[in-house]
């Protein structure tokens, strides 16, 4: 299969095989210097190997092929380079979903809820030192569901109970430290409901996929290993 799909005319197999996602045939500067030819396909049968190189060669009906070894420096990695150097985050997302008892009736549940998320901001208001606005909204008089809000100025919550077996949560906050206390507090309070999903994500600009802490070597000047 491999080499079918050297030789095939299609190039996104031979970009798989080549260099993974990357693009070699439109961009001279990315991939081992061997895939740069003019006949890609050709370039990859006839490439030689170093001596150090892991692999030194594999026959399939009586063709040997020669894989060639690449380094991160192989590849241009400016437009990833960019990336990171122009993202900023400002805040973090979190996801929670919660399988509970389909059998309480809803209206318990909406009360329940209600209650623990009352009782998490009572007991954290010295971390997010603010007010907070609590709204409530029933979907069908509960039997549909409810979503409940929360709301201050460092974040908000938001609650979703689908009238049945899930719960799910959506936190945003804009402080990392208030976040991670908060979570605590949510995760105690709601304690005795099977958690089935968790998620974090970072929130800002510039295409932002990192947290602000694994990017903070930036302020030092500094730029990731692979760069």
């Amino acid at each position: 299969e491999l080499l079918s799909a050297v030789g095939s005319e299609q190039p996104s197999l031979y970009r798989i095989i080549t260099s993974g996602i990357q693009s070699n045939i439109e961009n001279a500067n990315i991939g081992p210097p061997s895939v740069h030819d003019s006949d890609p396909a050709a370039a990859f049968m006839n490439a030689s190997v170093s001596s150090s190189s892991s692999f030194q060669g594999m026959k399939n009906n009586g063709t040997k092929v020669i894989f060639q070894n690449a380094t991160l420096h192989s590849y241009d990695n400016r437009d990833a380079l960019n990336q990171w150097l122009s993202q900023t985050s400002i805040g973090i997302q979190t996801i929670l979903q919660f399988n509970i008892n389909p059998f309480v009736k809803p209206e318990d549940i909406a009360k329940n809820i209600e209650d623990l998320l009352k009782w998490t901001f009572k007991v954290g208001k010295k971390v997010i030192q603010s007010d907070v606005k609590f709204s409530s909204y029933e979907i069908g008089d509960y039997e549909n569901g409810l979503v409940v809000t929360a709301s201050w100025s460092l974040g908000n919550v938001v609650v979703f109970h689908d009238g049945e077996s899930r719960v799910d949560m959506n936190l945003f906050y804009f402080d990392d430290e208030v976040g991670e206390a908060m979570n605590a507090l949510l995760m105690s309070a709601f304690q005795d409901w099977p958690l089935t999903v968790k998620d974090e994500f970072p929130r800002g600009m510039g295409l932002v996929v990192s947290f602000r802490d694994e990017y903070s070597i930036r302020d030092d000047g500094e730029r990731p290993s692979w760069a």
